[in-house]
């Protein structure tokens, strides 16, 4: 064999170089057992405490069909999906159960609660709370895609806060001292985040629902969701001005006209 033969030989097999490989998203869903009194609170008035929990559970329950089925549809992208839930010492329903791995919240006020759930995890993980139930899944892709470039992502919402926030590495300490649940809680949280040299990546804007008039606005954007029937539900009452006897268990709501 000549030396052209062999170099050509050598091209032939020369391992050529590989990128590394893509570290997975965990795609992480903080909320609430949908509990009369205790979740959304400020939905009322005009809801019931019961209507206000109905929507609550509708609004988890389409979110986390978007996000497990975005999991479970994108393997290459995410690891898993895990529900960070408040449980109040309840039993969990199936229907959370069945949709990720659930684990507790721990932490006396929101800021604590978002930094225990990071805590849990090394690789580039994001997360999202139960009041944004129009999420898309190409949004939350989306968001998994930017944290093999950069290195956190921000997802400002309309009233001052955040719908989403992640990290390619765990920075769950810069959740210490940002006022939570205020008009300046995203700047507040963005400031925190450059200051230990994250360069967030800026999502587009959403509205959370804290308020019905909230809740009405984004139950129109996705008409054929568990969250519009409940909110549908609440404004036959207030338009028909009826009074409704409501009985409720977790995954089960009847509203019944006197």
């Amino acid at each position: 064999m000549n030396d052209i033969d062999q170099v050509t030989l050598h091209a032939r097999t020369a391992t050529v170089p590989s990128e590394p490989a893509r570290k997975l998203v965990t795609l992480i869903v903080l909320a609430k057992l949908p509990i009369p009194g205790m979740v959304k609170t400020r939905l009322s008035p005009p809801c019931t405490d019961v209507e206000a929990a109905s929507i609550a559970e509708a609004a988890l329950r389409d979110t986390l069909l978007t996000t497990s089925r975005v999991v479970d549809e994108s393997p290459q992208v995410f690891s898993e999906l895990v529900i960070v839930l408040e449980r109040a010492g309840r039993p969990t329903p199936a229907w959370i159960t069945d949709a990720g791995r659930v684990i507790d919240q721990s932490g006396a006020g929101l800021a604590e609660r978002l930094a225990h759930a990071f805590a849990q995890f090394v690789g580039p993980a994001f997360l999202i709370a139960m009041d944004t139930p129009q999420v898309t899944a190409s949004a939350l892709r989306g968001a998994a895609q930017s944290l093999g470039s950069d290195d956190s992502v921000f997802g400002p919402a309309s009233d001052g806060g955040f719908w989403l926030i992640g990290f390619a590495e765990n920075h769950a300490s810069v959740f210490d001292g940002v006022p939570m649940s205020t008009a300046e809680t995203g700047e507040k949280q963005l400031l925190a985040m450059r200051a230990v040299g994250l360069s967030p990546k800026i999502l587009e804007t959403m509205t959370d629902f804290d308020t019905y008039r909230d809740a009405v606005d984004i139950s129109q954007q996705i008409p054929t969701s568990n969250f519009h029937v409940a909110v549908s539900l609440v404004a036959r009452r207030l338009n028909y001005g009826k009074p409704m006897r409501e009985t409720t268990t977790l995954g089960h709501t009847k509203h019944l006209t006197h």
